[in-house]
């Protein structure tokens, strides 16, 4: 029956009597069982916007967000968007990303890939 199906005759227990077997695709299965045991890729880049001028209620919902984000394992990508002459107040960017570290409460690996921007990785 399962060679004129084209499929394989699979012994699944040998322990009973009589030995139960199954009609399937041996390959196939066992490709989805070794795809089944690879880890998928659990870590995503999320990015979080904030402006220059946020106000403390809503930091402290946007760090909600990051912590969140962490603790589940992915990355976090603060940026912020400046409007004007905002580019000019580096000092002002520098203390809001700096504010924004301390204030996580969450051991992270801090990089700097441009200006403005943060991504941060658990430890």
């Amino acid at each position: 029956m399962a060679s004129d199906r084209g499929l394989d005759l699979v012994v699944v227990s040998t322990q009973s009597d009589p030995p139960v077997c199954r009609i399937l695709d041996l390959k196939k299965a066992l490709y989805e069982k070794k795809k089944a045991q690879k880890p998928g890729a659990t870590s995503e880049v999320k990015e979080i916007q904030l402006k220059l001028n946020i106000q403390d209620h809503d930091l402290e919902t946007k760090l909600n967000h990051a912590r969140k984000f962490l603790e589940r394992g992915d990355k976090v990508k603060l940026n912020i968007k400046l409007k004007g002459r905002e580019r000019e107040m580096r000092e002002r960017i520098k203390d809001l990303l700096d504010k924004v570290v301390a204030r996580l409460e969450v051991p992270v690996k801090v990089s700097s890939p441009g200006y403005g921007i943060l991504i941060l990785e658990k430890t």
